[in-house]
């Protein structure tokens, strides 16, 4: 049974949009054997998560999920890609809702500060690509 890849994030703000770059990368540079949703063209956000959940519930039964998010922590863990079991809490996207994926993968691309957009807009395009690149040649040799 294939994975399932949530790529979540917004194109239009360069700090998150760590989740789309993954996705399109996925699906266009690496063709990973994998239903990837969540792109630079197509990108998962808060208007559209329940929708793609809702998706993936009915059309990938049985089928593990990872979900990839930008997040922001702490200062010294800027550039560090967590994996971690359980899923994540898409930050911008569905605070306090439940988790999403079985698997998160959350790149830290900024450190985190109570104006948490202006941190997102504080980051380079040229850093979440190499962010990007990394999660996705990962993805690619493990699914």
């Amino acid at each position: 049974m294939k994975a399932v890849i949530l790529c979540i994030g917004s194109e239009k703000i360069c700090g998150d949009s760590l989740g789309p770059i993954v996705g399109s990368k996925l699906t266009a540079k690496y063709s990973v054997d994998a239903y990837v949703y969540g792109t630079v063209e197509r990108p998962i956000n808060r208007q559209n998560l329940k929708d793609y959940l809702t998706h993936v519930k009915e059309n990938h039964k049985g089928s593990k999920i990872i979900a990839v998010d930008a997040a922001l922590g702490a200062k010294e863990d800027i550039g560090v890609i967590k994996v971690v079991e359980g899923g994540l809490y898409p930050g911008g996207v569905a605070k306090k809702e439940e988790k999403v994926g079985d698997i998160g993968i959350m790149g830290i691309v900024n450190n985190y500060e109570k104006n948490f957009l202006k941190q997102l807009l504080n980051v380079e395009l040229a850093f979440v690509e190499n962010m990007a690149e990394k999660i996705a040649l990962a993805l690619k040799m493990c699914v």
